[in-house]
C-alpha cells in the first residue's frame, strides 16, 4: 500500500526542547493548582473530540473500520476525561 504518512525529526533541536521545558513549561505547570491542570486537559479532549471525524478518515486509510478505530479514537480521547 501507499504511506499513509511520512514523520521526520531533521532539524529538531531536542536539547532545546528539554531546556524550554525545563525553564518555562515546568514552572507554569507548578504554578497551576491540581483543578486548573485538569481542566486544561478537558480542554484538550474538547479540542480533540472536535477532531475525531479527520482522525477516522485517517485510520480507514491504513485499512481499518470505524469499529476498529474507536477504541483508540474516542477512547484514547476519554482517558482524557478521567
Amino acid at each position: 500500500g501507499e504511506a499513509v504518512y511520512r514523520a521526520d525529526s531533521s532539524g529538531l533541536d531536542f536539547a532545546e526542547m528539554m531546556h524550554y521545558a525545563r525553564r518555562v513549561g515546568n514552572p507554569a505547570l507548578r504554578k497551576m493548582t491540581f483543578h486548573q491542570r485538569g481542566l486544561m486537559l478537558k480542554a484538550l479532549a474538547m479540542h480533540l473530540m472536535s477532531k475525531t471525524e479527520q482522525f477516522y478518515q485517517i485510520s480507514a486509510l491504513t485499512g481499518a473500520t470505524r469499529a476498529d478505530s474507536w477504541v483508540d479514537i474516542d477512547g484514547g480521547i476519554g482517558n482524557l476525561f478521567t
